[in-house]
Protein backbone atom coordinates (compact mmCIF):
# COMPACT_ATOMS: atom_id res chain seq x y z
CA UNK A 1 0.00 0.00 0.00
CA UNK A 2 1.44 3.35 -1.01
CA UNK A 3 1.15 6.54 1.02
CA UNK A 4 -1.28 7.92 -1.54
CA UNK A 5 -3.41 4.76 -1.62
CA UNK A 6 -3.49 4.66 2.18
CA UNK A 7 -4.95 8.16 2.18
CA UNK A 8 -7.58 7.09 -0.37
CA UNK A 9 -6.15 8.87 -3.39
CA UNK A 10 -5.29 5.92 -5.68
CA UNK A 11 -1.88 5.63 -7.31
CA UNK A 12 1.02 8.01 -6.94
CA UNK A 13 1.21 10.70 -9.59
CA UNK A 14 3.10 9.57 -12.73
CA UNK A 15 5.65 12.35 -12.14
CA UNK A 16 6.54 10.90 -8.74
CA UNK A 17 10.07 9.46 -8.54
CA UNK A 18 8.73 6.97 -5.95
CA UNK A 19 6.13 5.54 -8.35
CA UNK A 20 6.78 1.89 -9.23
CA UNK A 21 6.51 2.91 -12.91
CA UNK A 22 9.61 5.08 -12.50
CA UNK A 23 11.69 2.62 -10.45
CA UNK A 24 14.63 1.46 -12.57
CA UNK A 25 15.43 -1.49 -10.28
CA UNK A 26 11.99 -2.71 -9.17
CA UNK A 27 11.80 -5.52 -11.74
CA UNK A 28 15.32 -6.66 -10.89
CA UNK A 29 14.66 -6.67 -7.17
CA UNK A 30 11.40 -8.58 -7.67
CA UNK A 31 13.22 -11.23 -9.74
CA UNK A 32 15.91 -11.97 -7.13
CA UNK A 33 15.52 -15.25 -5.26
CA UNK A 34 17.66 -16.18 -2.25
CA UNK A 35 18.02 -19.94 -2.23
CA UNK A 36 20.20 -20.40 0.85
CA UNK A 37 22.93 -18.50 2.69
CA UNK A 38 24.85 -16.74 -0.04
CA UNK A 39 23.26 -18.54 -3.02
CA UNK A 40 21.02 -16.37 -5.21
CA UNK A 41 18.97 -17.17 -8.30
CA UNK A 42 17.87 -14.96 -11.18
CA UNK A 43 14.09 -15.27 -11.46
CA UNK A 44 14.25 -14.15 -15.10
CA UNK A 45 16.57 -16.83 -16.51
CA UNK A 46 17.23 -19.25 -13.63
CA UNK A 47 20.99 -18.74 -13.40
CA UNK A 48 22.46 -19.12 -9.90
CA UNK A 49 25.09 -16.94 -8.20
CA UNK A 50 27.27 -17.16 -5.10
CA UNK A 51 26.54 -13.57 -4.05
CA UNK A 52 23.83 -10.96 -4.42
CA UNK A 53 26.41 -8.59 -5.89
CA UNK A 54 27.13 -10.98 -8.76
CA UNK A 55 23.40 -11.40 -9.34
CA UNK A 56 23.04 -7.59 -9.45
CA UNK A 57 25.83 -7.38 -12.06
CA UNK A 58 24.15 -10.13 -14.09
CA UNK A 59 20.80 -8.33 -13.94
CA UNK A 60 22.42 -5.11 -15.10
CA UNK A 61 24.25 -6.80 -17.99
CA UNK A 62 21.70 -9.36 -19.16
CA UNK A 63 18.28 -8.06 -18.14
CA UNK A 64 18.46 -4.28 -18.55
CA UNK A 65 15.30 -4.53 -20.68
CA UNK A 66 13.32 -5.73 -17.63
CA UNK A 67 13.10 -2.15 -16.32
CA UNK A 68 9.96 -0.25 -17.31
CA UNK A 69 10.37 1.93 -20.38
CA UNK A 70 11.05 5.49 -19.30
CA UNK A 71 11.98 4.53 -15.73
CA UNK A 72 14.35 7.12 -14.32
CA UNK A 73 14.40 6.75 -10.54
CA UNK A 74 16.50 4.72 -8.18
CA UNK A 75 14.94 4.61 -4.72
CA UNK A 76 18.43 4.42 -3.19
CA UNK A 77 18.83 8.08 -4.20
CA UNK A 78 16.14 8.89 -1.64
CA UNK A 79 17.43 6.76 1.28
CA UNK A 80 18.11 9.75 3.48
CA UNK A 81 14.45 10.76 3.12
CA UNK A 82 12.99 7.25 3.21
CA UNK A 83 15.22 6.12 6.09
CA UNK A 84 16.41 2.94 4.38
CA UNK A 85 17.78 0.55 7.04
CA UNK A 86 21.19 0.33 5.34
CA UNK A 87 21.44 4.13 5.20
CA UNK A 88 20.46 4.57 8.85
CA UNK A 89 23.03 1.94 9.89
CA UNK A 90 25.82 3.74 7.97
CA UNK A 91 24.77 7.16 9.24
CA UNK A 92 26.45 6.68 12.61
CA UNK A 93 28.50 9.74 13.50
CA UNK A 94 27.92 11.37 10.11
CA UNK A 95 24.81 13.03 11.58
CA UNK A 96 27.08 15.28 13.62
CA UNK A 97 28.61 16.55 10.37
CA UNK A 98 25.25 17.82 9.04
CA UNK A 99 25.14 21.55 8.49
CA UNK A 100 22.09 23.78 8.49
CA UNK A 101 22.71 24.51 4.80
CA UNK A 102 22.79 20.81 3.91
CA UNK A 103 19.61 20.21 5.86
CA UNK A 104 17.90 23.13 4.11
CA UNK A 105 18.79 21.62 0.72
CA UNK A 106 17.39 18.22 1.76
CA UNK A 107 14.21 19.85 3.16
CA UNK A 108 13.69 21.61 -0.17
CA UNK A 109 14.28 18.37 -2.07
CA UNK A 110 11.84 16.55 0.22
CA UNK A 111 9.15 19.20 -0.35
CA UNK A 112 9.64 18.97 -4.12
CA UNK A 113 9.44 15.17 -3.93
CA UNK A 114 6.21 15.32 -1.93
CA UNK A 115 4.79 17.87 -4.36
CA UNK A 116 5.51 15.60 -7.34
CA UNK A 117 4.13 12.51 -5.56
CA UNK A 118 1.17 13.68 -3.52
CA UNK A 119 -1.81 15.66 -4.66
CA UNK A 120 -4.95 17.23 -3.32
CA UNK A 121 -5.69 17.11 0.42
CA UNK A 122 -2.84 14.68 1.10
CA UNK A 123 -0.18 17.15 -0.09
CA UNK A 124 -1.79 19.98 1.86
CA UNK A 125 -1.72 17.80 4.99
CA UNK A 126 1.94 16.81 4.45
CA UNK A 127 2.97 20.38 3.68
CA UNK A 128 1.28 21.60 6.85
CA UNK A 129 2.82 18.86 9.04
CA UNK A 130 6.35 19.22 7.71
Amino acid sequence: VTLSEEAGHGELAPSCPLSPHNDVLAAHEAAKRRLSGAVWKCGLCGKQFRSERHLDLHMHRKHADASPAGATSCLADECDLLRCPSWVKRLGDAAAACTEGALAVRREHCAALMHSCAFGPLFAQLEHEY
